[in-house]
Parts: structure tokens; sequence; C-alpha cells
């Protein structure tokens, strides 16, 4: 793990947060994860991480972070264009947005994780790098 990499994923994140928040319909966000999953799985390949999966992995997480980080700067426009997370929440019975976002971000960055790995895993088979 380097630093320009971590940085990178942290660029890629707010991009992605602010794009989620403020710009792409929630029924288009899943072209954003899509994106966000290959781009990642594609650096982890061109810079010849050893263990794969694990580095695709954490530097999804640190995606994720950098995510949830533009959520909750942009919280009242990401909540108005995400209804459904707000009723969530809201039927959770958590009284602050700010604290039920932080508690439920750790399930999306382990989900990110775990498809970026995949997906990492995938395209070295089909590509052949090693």
């Amino acid at each position: 793990m380097t630093l320009r990499l971590v940085l990178i994923c942290i660029a890629i994140g707010v991009a992605a947060g602010l794009l989620t928040a403020l710009v792409i319909p929630v029924d288009f966000e899943i072209l954003v994860w899509f994106v966000v999953i290959v781009v990642i799985a594609w650096l982890m390949i061109n810079t010849g991480m050893v263990q794969l999966f694990k580095q695709a992995f954490i530097h999804a997480a640190i995606t994720g972070m950098g995510i949830t980080a533009t959520h909750l700067t942009f919280l009242n426009a990401y909540l108005a264009s995400h209804p459904e997370e707000k009723e969530m929440l809201s039927n959770w019975g958590i009284s602050s947005d700010y604290l039920g976002l932080l508690m439920i971000a750790p399930i999306y960055w382990m989900i990110l994780g775990l498809l970026t790995g995949a997906v990492a895993l995938l395209l070295i088979r089909f590509t052949s790098k090693t």
C-alpha cells in the first residue's frame, strides 16, 4: 500500500460521493458503483499487488470512507436524493442522521471491498497478468 494509491482511492471516493449526492439520480447510482469497483480493481492489478484480493478490499474500503465523508459533508443533499435511506434511519429510531450513516457505512465498505476483490481476481484471470 502506497500513499499515492491511498490518495487516489480517496479522490475516487470523493468524486463518487459528490456524484451520488449531488448529480446522479438514485436510479443510476449502480453505474457509479460499477465504475468505482472496476477502476479500483484495475488499479490493483496494474500496480502489481501480491495479495490482490486483500489489497483490493482494503483500497475499496478506503474509497468507501471517502464516499462516506463526502456524503456526510453534503448530508442534506444526500438524504434529499436518497429518501429510502432517510426513512430507514427513521424506522431504526436513530435520532441523528449523521450518526446513522456513520453506523451503517462500514457495511457498505465491506460490500464494496468484497465486490472489488472479486472483480480484481476475475480481471487478473481473464487478462492473464501476474
